[in-house]
Formats: C-alpha cells, sequence, structure tokens
C-alpha cells in the first residue's frame, strides 16, 4: 500500500494458487483500490512472468485490446478491469508444468505529473493429476 494525493492505492491478489497440470482451470485476479476516476482512465497492468509480459491492458482512455503473449495466446481468457469494476482476471484453460513459478502484477497510472508504478507477486504452484 502507498499514498498518492492522500489517497490509500492497494493493489493485490488472490494470493498463492495450487494449479493442477492438464486440463484443470485456474484463474489469478488482481484488484486495484484508491484511485479517483482520472486514474482509473489511464491505468495500465501487466501480468509478467520471469521478464515476459504474459498480459498487457492498456489504459481504459486508449480504448486498445489486451495484448496476450503467444505462449499462452490459445490458453488465457481475460477480463479486465473498468471503471466501476476493480478486478482482472486471468483464466488458464489448461496447465502447463511451466505455469509454475512467480507471477507479478504491475500497475502504472500518473498522479500529479509524474508515473507511479505499483507491483505485487502471486506465487502458482503446479502439481501433477491424482490417480483414483
Amino acid at each position: 500500500m502507498f499514498s498518492v494525493l492522500g489517497q490509500q492505492v492497494h493493489l493485490q491478489t488472490s494470493g498463492p494458487l495450487t494449479a493442477v497440470l492438464g486440463n484443470d482451470k485456474y484463474e489469478i485476479t488482481c484488484t486495484y483500490s484508491g484511485l479517483d476516476s482520472g486514474q482509473i482512465q489511464g491505468l495500465s497492468l501487466r501480468l509478467q512472468k520471469g521478464g515476459v509480459d504474459l498480459v498487457v491492458i492498456h489504459p481504459l482512455y486508449l480504448n486498445k485490446n489486451t495484448t496476450i503473449h503467444s505462449s499462452v495466446q490459445n490458453r488465457v481468457v481475460v477480463a479486465r478491469f473498468g471503471a466501476s469494476n476493480p478486478v482482472t482476471k486471468v483464466t488458464f484453460n489448461s496447465i502447463t508444468c511451466d505455469e509454475g513459478g512467480s507471477y507479478t502484477w504491475s500497475a502504472s497510472y500518473y498522479a500529479d505529473t509524474a508515473e507511479t508504478t505499483k507491483t505485487v507477486t502471486q506465487q502458482i504452484t503446479v502439481k501433477g493429476k491424482v490417480e483414483a
């Protein structure tokens, strides 16, 4: 948490997750709070792993589509934040061993005349399917 223009700005995730290898789905979320309407319009959000931008959500005012990295493009669905919905969800529709690890959400927006960036990390553990 940090303070901008007297507000408390938060960026939080759904916490550490365990995903099951294969066709199991899992969803990771990031939620913002404490931004005024101008800051929300200029908010950009990135989901990164190993320095690679897996998902880039452009500011609302640009009216651009979300960018999804080719390594996950056919396996994820993104529900982006909006002016009245602070939650972004990335749903993985199939799980590979590569999905395990540390993910970083990075949010950037302008406060006064300077760009402000906040990051939060989320850990994903992938385990094999349990045979009955």
